[in-house]
């Protein structure tokens, strides 16, 4: 795909072209930005997660970006599937995201847009490579309190400091498997033992469907904008620039089988625990010299 500099489709396949049009129209602030920058959005039917965002370079080292989407989530209901997978209630492999009618589902509307998941996903993926050309989280530069424990520092003005202070592995209960992707605060998850329940992609052991109320309880109390957003800093950020960025037309809530809510992205923002990475996305959005490709 390519754009011109007023982000006018030039060269786009037909089966995206209604799409990117109502990216364009409603994907917020720095993300269109990047959007209309972006080298290649590409449908795959064979893909792991729902999408994946990248920055990569060319056989001259000329830098380029990307969006990949699973090409079943156009008409799916990735969202409920991927929280679902928390419970053991869907197939991780199942490339059609086919939910049960007995666990949480996520409803989710940008007010305005023919396809509010798309929106809201690329708007998640834009942010990662926001994230990546401007060293936003810097998870990577932990530096190590002890060489025998996994807890570290991170840098005290990357993002990722702001919800994971003093990171650690986390290891099954038979100290056996070790997770890398998943380096949650200490403090974290002695204070929401439930917390470590959500595992999404990386689930080893399923969370019991019964305890998925008290699970969401403990992270409405969090300044972690959706559930999802508590698997590491990365995806963290990624959640809470669309959350932030959409708020003004943006519903996100998770309701059980009864219909009822269990978590409101709406009410976490409004928690007085948010209020420092709401003023940290502020200041950093509206920042004039961010990188975009």
């Amino acid at each position: 795909m390519e754009f011109d500099l007023s982000c006018k489709k030039i060269d786009v396949t037909p089966d995206l072209s209604d799409l990117v049009d109502d990216l364009v129209d409603h994907v917020p602030g720095h993300q269109k930005e990047v959007l209309c920058k972006l080298d290649r959005i590409q449908l795959q039917s064979n893909l792991f997660s729902i999408g994946y965002a990248a920055v990569m370079t060319d056989d001259k080292g000329q830098p380029g970006t990307i969006v990949g989407l699973r090409a079943s989530a156009l008409k799916g209901d990735p969202l409920s599937w991927k929280e679902q997978l928390n419970f053991g209630l869907v197939n991780a492999a199942d490339r059609d995201f086919h939910i049960s009618a007995t666990g949480p589902k996520v409803k989710l509307e940008v007010r305005g847009a023919r396809n509010s998941l798309m929106v809201y996903v690329m708007t998640h993926e834009l942010s990662h490579i926001i994230d990546h050309l401007n060293n936003v989280t810097r998870e990577d530069n932990c530096t190590r309190i002890n060489p025998t424990e996994d807890s570290c520092v991170l840098d005290a003005d990357s993002y990722a400091a702001l919800s994971w202070p003093n990171p650690a592995t986390v290891i099954d209960e038979d100290d056996s498997v070790q997770h890398p992707h998943d380096i949650r605060p200490l403090e974290l998850l002695a204070k929401y033992p439930y917390i470590k329940n959500t595992c999404y992609y990386y689930c080893v052991g399923p969370a019991i469907l019964g305890e998925a109320k008290a699970i969401y309880d403990q992270i409405m109390m969090t300044s972690f904008f959706t559930p999802y957003s508590t698997i590491n800093s990365y995806e963290d950020f990624a959640e809470a620039s669309a959350v932030y960025l959409l708020r003004d037309v943006l519903t996100f809530e998770i309701v059980g089988s009864d219909g009822k809510v269990l978590f409101d992205a709406k009410q976490v923002i409004a928690n007085k625990s948010s209020e420092m990475k709401l003023q940290w996305l502020k200041q950093f959005y509206e920042r004039s010299d961010l990188k975009i490709h």
